[in-house]
């Protein structure tokens, strides 16, 4: 049971750091456009 409890937990920090990646790289590809346009 707590082996089980240690997978979702490990797999819900797995989710959240790709959900901050993935923002990351948005931001940075927003920063990208808006430098290039000036």
């Amino acid at each position: 049971m707590i082996e089980e409890e240690q997978e979702i937990q490990d797999s819900f920090v797995k989710k959240s750091t790709v959900a901050e990646v993935e923002k990351e790289k948005i931001s940075l590809k927003l920063q990208l456009l808006i430098f290039l346009k000036i």
